[in-house]
Order: C-alpha cells, then structure tokens, then sequence
C-alpha cells in the first residue's frame, strides 16, 4: 500500500515540472517593435519605389509628348528666292506631320553680318498655294507659301536700332534678303533656317579705322585715321551727327559734312588719312562713313568721336575721342596733351 501511495504522489510531482513558461514582457516588447520596424521598412521602400516609379512614368510620357510634338512638326523649306519687285524673302514651307501648324505661335529671326534680330510678328504673312491668305494654321501634310519682308521695316515698332534710325544713314544692304539668313522658330521650338537662291554673307570690312590723331581748334579741327587695311583709295569721308533723338522722329537730315577725296590727306604709305571738321561739326558726338569704289563703311566699322568747347576755357575746345574695336578712350586737349577720357578732359 505505501509503495502505491508513493508511486501516485511521484506522477504528480512530475507532470507540475513540464508545465509551459509564459514569455516575459521584455520578449514581448521585442517582437512587437521587430514587427513594427519590418512594417514600416516595408511601407517606406514601397512608397520610394512607387515615388520612383511615377517620376519615371512622367519622364517617360514627357519625352513621349514631346516626341510626338516633334514629329507632328516636321516642318521644311523649298524654293526660297528674293523677290524682285519688293526685296522679300519668300519659299514654301511644307508641313510634313499629321497636325496643324499654328502660324500665330511661329517667331521669326533675322541674322546680319554677325548679328541676330527678333522681326516682326507682321512682316511674315503666310497663303495658300493658289495664292489665298492664311489667317490661321497650316493643316497636316500641307504646304503654304511664306513671305516675309525684310529691310529695316521688319524690326519691331518701338525698338530702338543704330541701323535703322536713319534711313539715310543705314548701310544700303542692311537685313537685306540677299544678305539676310532668316530662321523660324516652331511652336515645338524647332528652329527651321532659310536660305534663298543666291545668298551670300555680308560684306565684311576691316575694323581698324580708328582715329588715331585730333588737333582741335576753333577754326578747324584735324583729324587722322588709321586706314591701313581699308580698301583704297577712298573716295569721300561723310561725317554724322549721332544725336539719337532726331533719329527716333524719323528726320533722315544728310551728313553734317560731306568730304571729297580732293579734301582728304592720305600719308605716303596709305596707313593715314587726315581731314578738317568745320565748326558746325562741333559739340555734338559724330561718326564717320569711309567711302570708296565698293561703298561704304560697314555700321560697326564706322569710327566715332566728338569736339566740345571747355567749360573754363570758352572759346578752346578739346576732342574726346572713343576707339571702335579696342583701344582707350582719350582727349587731346588744345596744347596737345593727351589725358585718359575722364574728368580730366577740364584740366586742359
């Protein structure tokens, strides 16, 4: 009986040991925060892949858009040539792609020895093949002819320009067709240049004739200019008044003085031509125009510089000469001195 008895009471013993062990609070924690972590590493990596995604997306359809743009405006020329009877540029302008081509957004630009212009809107007008006005856009896979008008008419109302503020005093030849390269700028931004029958750069003349030498005086004033690598001989020296305000009223009044060959001076060796400038020349800022057999200087060649009476010494007067492509400003006082362009012009 009492080997039973202990026998039952071991058996329970036994089974009390093998009982399972509830998880700490620490370990709880631990999973929760593991979990956790994993959920927003999760969450954060798929937000940035689908970040990266959509931005990829927009790139895609964005250079998709805007080949599509382009490829609707294959846009060419043909047949340009000047026309005879005013000097505009005209050529047919074929619309290659399977969209209209809006005629109100095209900009239009004119480049001239070395220099590019923005025309204006109004001097490009646009008709059909068989000659009616085009108000609007160039259907797809059509053709239409364009014209546009050159000459210092196409610069935009209200834009001031040297070239074109005297009519008298512009170089003949100036945004001409002949010498004009003419480029449209599509809606797409494609640029399309043009080129008529017969085109050929502008003329190009050195820029060394600058005054070199300026002897004031109140009767008369010399004047030199280094004209070694001008073509000779010259002809005649025209000299401008360059006051901007009667240009803007449209007076095309002529040249304050108008030399003749039998007037200018030309050193042994031809590097230097001297003039005289009368008094009516003075106190105003002048250019000079050198002429010859082929024609006239180019604008940005033209040498320029002014005479003005001294402010303490009434009836002297200095120069105050401006070198075109290099070289230092300077006066020339009445004594001969020749002080930097500065105040310093009233200490002659």
């Amino acid at each position: 009986m009492r080997g039973s008895g202990r026998g039952t009471g071991g058996g329970s013993s036994g089974t009390a040991a093998r009982a399972p062990r509830r998880p700490a609070i620490s370990e709880i924690l631990s999973v929760i925060m593991v979990t956790v972590a994993l959920a927003v590493g999760t969450g954060v990596f798929l937000y940035t892949f689908q970040d990266r995604q959509d931005v990829s997306e927009e790139v895609v359809l964005g250079h998709l858009d805007l080949s599509r743009m382009r490829a609707s405006e294959l846009v060419t020329w043909s047949s340009a040539h000047c026309s005879a009877n005013d000097g505009s540029l005209n050529f047919l302008l074929h619309n290659y792609g399977a969209d209209n081509l809006s005629t109100a957004d095209m900009k239009i630009y004119g480049s001239w020895s070395g220099s590019t212009f923005q025309l204006s809107p109004a001097n490009i007008s646009y008709a059909t093949l068989s000659g009616d006005p085009i108000a609007g856009d160039i259907g797809g896979g059509e053709a239409a002819w364009a014209r546009v008008e050159m000459g210092c008419g196409s610069m935009p109302p209200g834009n001031f320009d040297w070239r074109c503020g005297n009519s008298r005093f512009a170089q003949p030849g100036t945004l001409s067709c002949a010498e004009t390269r003419v480029s449209l700028i599509t809606p797409a931004e494609d640029v399309v240049r043009v080129e008529p029958d017969g085109w050929r750069e502008p003329r190009a003349y050195p820029a060394v004739a600058n005054v070199v030498s300026c002897t004031p005086g109140i009767a008369r004033s010399e004047v030199c200019f280094d004209i070694s690598e001008q073509p000779l001989p010259l002809t005649g020296i025209e000299v401008w008044h360059m006051t901007r305000g009667p240009f803007e009223r449209g007076t095309t009044r002529p040249p304050i003085q108008n030399i003749t060959a039998a007037d200018i001076r030309v050193s042994a060796d031809g590097s230097r031509a001297c003039i005289d400038l009368a008094p009516a020349t003075y106190h105003d800022t002048i250019r000079f125009l050198l002429v010859n057999e082929e024609g006239k200087s180019s604008f940005n060649q033209r040498p320029y510089m002014g005479i003005h009476g001294h402010s303490n010494l009434g009836s002297d007067k200095f120069c105050r000469v401006l070198p075109y492509g290099g070289g230092a400003p300077y006066v020339t006082c009445p004594d001969g001195t020749v002080l930097p362009n500065t105040r310093a012009a009233d200490m002659c």
